[in-house]
C-alpha cells in the first residue's frame, strides 16, 4: 500500500513541476520573441533607443506597421472635432504608406475607426525626437 502512495506522490510531484518547466519555457519563448521584435524595429527605423523601442512595442507597432506611425499627425487632426468625417477617412486611407489591405493600412484605418489613446501621439512625438537626432542637416 506504501509503495502505491509513493508512486502516486511521483507522479504528482512530476505533474506539476512538468507544468511549471511549460511555464516557464513559454515564457522564455515569449521574451525572446519579444527581443527579437525590438530588434526588428530597431533595425528597421535605426533608433536603438530602448525606452522609445518599448513605447512603439507596447502600442502594437513593429516592423510591419511602423510606417503607419508617419500617419499619427493626420489621425490627431481628423479626431480634432471629435470624430473623423467620411472625406477626413478616405483622404487618411488614400496615402497610406504601405498599400492596400496590408497590417499598417488595418492599423491606420483602426485609429480612424476608434480614437486612439492619447500615448499613441505623445510615442509619434518621442519617436519623431529621436529620429531627429539621427538625420543630418543635409
Amino acid at each position: 500500500m506504501r509503495n502505491v502512495f509513493s508512486d502516486r506522490e511521483k507522479a504528482l510531484e512530476y505533474d506539476f513541476f512538468h507544468k511549471v518547466d511549460e511555464q516557464l519555457l513559454q515564457r522564455l519563448r515569449n521574451k525572446l520573441a519579444d527581443e527579437r521584435q525590438l530588434e526588428l524595429l530597431a533595425d528597421t527605423t535605426g533608433l536603438h533607443h530602448e525606452g522609445i523601442l518599448n513605447e512603439l512595442a507596447e502600442l502594437g507597432l513593429n516592423s510591419e506597421t511602423i510606417c503607419a506611425l508617419s500617419l499619427v499627425p493626420l489621425v490627431e487632426v481628423a479626431w480634432s472635432d471629435g470624430r473623423v468625417s467620411r472625406a477626413e477617412r478616405n483622404a487618411i486611407l488614400s496615402v497610406t504608406p504601405g498599400g492596400s489591405g496590408n497590417m499598417s493600412d488595418q492599423l491606420v484605418a483602426n485609429w480612424l475607426r476608434e480614437r486612439p489613446d492619447q500615448k499613441l501621439f505623445q510615442t509619434w512625438k518621442h519617436y519623431v525626437a529621436a529620429l531627429s537626432k539621427t538625420l543630418s542637416p543635409v
